[in-house]
């Protein structure tokens, strides 16, 4: 999902002016961004199996423990990027109050569809069991809404040319309605593959 949230975010933006004045820039920072955000949804999901491998639900010592392994993987990328480590500074202090929400919908959400899953073998059929067709639209849309908010923040922090300081909010408003727009349609294409083509 995030992948493809990425890539039509970048076709979408290549469209846009005022974008292509900054397409290096921040068409590196996504990649780099959504390839992080991939690791850390890939620890909230083995923190969720292990909550239910040992008998107890997902609760604030995980979400603890997946904010400070974020951290770690946002410095280890920003180190391997190396054109981008000094563009970039990291305000822990605005993002984490975001960050901790969308950790805590997917250790929750990921929780509850593994242990139906241990009963139901098809995933089409444990969500459509957990969810409502609105509710698991709207859970796909919070995530990525969330995954936008903590993007929006950092964006504040990526340096952009000087020459293009005075355009940067109208940029930064054309990136996030894009990945608005973006996130809409894939929380429904996905919607609609587990409920409609089942």
């Amino acid at each position: 999902m995030m992948r493809e949230f990425s890539q039509r975010t970048i076709d979408k933006l290549s469209q846009n002016r005022l974008f292509k004045l900054l397409l290096p820039t921040f068409e590196s920072f996504l990649l780099i961004n959504i390839n992080k955000e991939i690791e850390k949804n890939r620890y909230a999901i083995c923190q969720s199996a292990d909550a239910l491998k040992n008998g107890r639900q997902p609760d604030d010592m995980d979400t603890q423990f997946l904010l400070k392994k974020a951290r770690e993987i946002d410095e280890e990328f920003l180190q391997k990027a190396n054109s981008l480590s000094s563009a970039i500074n990291i305000q822990y202090q605005d993002i984490e109050r975001v960050r901790r929400k969308r950790i805590e919908h997917l250790l929750q959400s990921s929780y509850r569809i593994l242990n139906k899953w241990q009963d139901i073998p098809q995933i089409r059929v444990v969500i459509a069991s957990l969810f409502g067709q609105k509710q698991f639209h709207i859970l796909l849309h919070d995530i990525l809404g969330l995954y936008i908010d903590e993007t929006k923040i950092l964006s504040n922090s990526v340096k952009i040319p000087h020459a293009l300081f005075f355009v940067r909010d109208s940029i930064l408003q054309a990136i996030h309605s894009v990945m608005a727009e973006v996130a809409e349609e894939l929380a429904s294409e996905l919607t609609n593959r587990i409920y409609i083509t089942r």
